[in-house]
């Protein structure tokens, strides 16, 4: 038996209540005394399984678990290779219930049963299948985000097998770097909700954090880069993407950088993340993680944010200017498509890990699904997207208009050259095509002689006047 005093607004640290039981107090609103009893099954309560503990918890003034909190209890159960679930005594149906019971971990520390309560009442271990019920819509809080992990584990390692097996065509090694960090860091979540069932990942929440910091980070960066391979192929010649320099500073960026701010961050001892896998997550920021972490993920996204906005700005420019050639036009849709897209996988990411870490809930659990949803689409487009216009030329307008000019001779005409129909001596039409003064610009294609004359029925005679 264990007492101890039950402080309003101040931290309760986990009490071990003899050899079997374990017990974890909320935040408090008001002031109190605990007792909590830990003891072998007695014959005084129905109880299937006589051999595990049962714990009494009671409140000396009566108080309650705050609403929207919940209590945290251990039980270490004899027959260890038996699935069990915790229970409390309902006293109006004189038997044993699993409401307002979540179990954490069947293999806590030492062995322990690890659930969550939001009542105290007289706890104990029975045999989960007493309690198998069909599934519920509350099944659906642990289902619906499990499956859209795990869809969205497939799609990125689809999407990654499709770019590395592209064949006469270089891939950004940004885009790489995105699919391949997205399929680890939503393995990582894919973890978080399942692995708690199994085993207990109270001495883990460390390293979670700094695994998330690091690909979070990363992938911050890497939307920076993504929007400056867009915003060059728009405004200079795109053969520098892939050049050794380009790709050395993109792993310095966006691998090294971030691994770096993680090893400063584990010596400084700037976690903020506890009791990750559980509904009483707690985060405690402090100096050090705002260094480390939120604020090179603000300048990144700033960043990643400003070169969207200016490629955005010169796709609109150069639509203006070339409304006349379909092909172009057609890719700088999708260069402005990829940018929007960009900026919706910023959103869709950091919104999906703040409601992982808040996830229980209906609304929190809808909204959760939503952004892995929303994530998932967009990554699938902004690969389809670069994919595009990696296969295409130079986005941008080119200093010498090759393109333009090559298209202009195949037409058989220039820009800015009036074609002007003639009657010869024999009665018949006949084209005549002069340069005038608007081909000054095109001063390196200019003829020698001042006009062409030719004769559509001697064609292809050219007589010179």
């Amino acid at each position: 038996m264990k007492t101890f005093n039950w402080v309003a607004n101040a931290e309760n640290f986990p009490t071990n209540i003899g050899q079997s039981c374990y017990l974890e107090m909320p935040r408090s609103e008001v002031s109190d005394q605990v007792r909590a009893i830990c003891m072998g099954n007695s014959t005084l309560y129905p109880i299937v399984k006589g051999s595990n503990p049962i714990m009494s918890i009671e409140m000396d003034n009566g108080s309650k678990i705050p609403k929207g909190s919940t209590a945290r209890i251990g039980l270490k159960p004899i027959n260890a290779s038996e699935n069990y679930t915790c229970v409390y005594f309902d006293k109006n149906e004189n038997g044993w219930s699993t409401s307002g019971i979540k179990v954490l971990s069947r293999n806590f520390e030492n062995g322990l049963v690890l659930c969550e309560v939001n009542h105290f009442s007289l706890f104990t271990l029975l045999p989960e299948s007493m309690f198998i019920s069909p599934v519920s819509f509350t099944d659906l809080n642990h289902l619906c985000p499990t499956l859209t992990t795990v869809i969205t584990v497939i799609v990125s390692l689809f999407l990654l097998l499709i770019s590395m097996l592209q064949k006469n065509m270089l891939v950004d090694p940004a885009l790489l770097l995105v699919q391949l960090l997205t399929l680890m860091s939503h393995l990582v979540q894919l973890g978080i909700m399942t692995l708690p069932r199994f085993i207990s990942l109270r001495n883990y929440d460390s390293q979670i954090q700094l695994c998330l910091q690091f690909l979070l980070v990363s992938l911050a960066a890497l939307l920076v880069f993504l929007n400056d391979t867009i915003y060059t192929r728009l405004t200079q010649d795109s053969s520098q993407l892939f050049s050794w320099c380009r790709t050395s500073l993109i792993f310095f960026v966006a691998i090294v950088a971030p691994v770096l701010l993680c090893i400063s961050n584990y010596y400084l001892d700037a976690f903020v993340l506890q009791n990750i896998a559980t509904k009483q997550q707690r985060i405690q920021l402090n100096f050090a993680f705002l260094c480390h972490f939120v604020l090179p993920v603000v300048v990144f996204v700033l960043m990643a944010s400003g070169y969207g906005v200016a490629s955005l700005y010169k796709c609109r420019h150069e639509k203006n200017r070339s409304r006349s050639i379909p092909e172009k036009n057609k890719n700088l849709h999708n260069a402005a498509r990829a940018v929007w897209v960009s900026f919706l996988l910023m959103i869709a990411i950091y919104g999906e890990i703040t409601f992982l870490f808040n996830r229980f809930g209906y609304m929190k659990v809808a909204l959760f699904c939503l952004f892995q949803i929303l994530y998932c689409m967009g990554l699938f487009f902004l690969s389809c997207y670069h994919l595009r216009l990696q296969s295409t030329p130079v986005l941008g307008e080119s200093p010498t208009r090759t393109l333009e000019r090559k298209r202009d001779i195949s037409r058989d005409h220039l820009l800015g050259a009036p074609i002007k129909t003639t009657i010869d001596t024999n009665g018949h039409f006949s084209y005549r095509e002069s340069i005038e003064s608007n081909l000054s610009k095109y001063s390196a294609f200019k003829p020698v002689l001042d006009s062409i004359y030719i004769d559509s029925n001697v064609s292809p005679m050219v007589s010179m006047v």
